[in-house]
């Protein structure tokens, strides 16, 4: 799973269509965190990230969803919000 996404950094360089997946999630019984690898494209999650992300989220223990889905359909929410502001 992974989603593409267009980055700007803290100092304002914008990388168009970057490669984003989750490439940890740690969770606790109503809590998770997740890391994000930021890649050029799909052929350099070889390497690693030229930039990491990490977020904390609501997690559902007994949801429908694994912790994997849960992870991703927070972090399209946050992206999503980011982008329509």
């Amino acid at each position: 799973m992974a989603i593409i996404k267009t980055i700007v950094s803290d100092r304002g360089v914008v990388y168009p269509d970057q490669y984003c997946r989750i490439n940890e999630v740690q969770t606790t019984k109503d809590e998770m965190t997740y890391t994000v690898g930021v890649y050029f494209n799909q052929e350099a999650t070889e390497n690693p990230p030229h930039r990491a992300e990490q977020f904390t989220a609501p997690f559902d223990l007994y949801g429908e969803q694994n912790i994997w889905q849960q992870a991703y359909a927070n972090l399209k929410t946050i992206w999503t919000d980011a982008a329509d502001a």
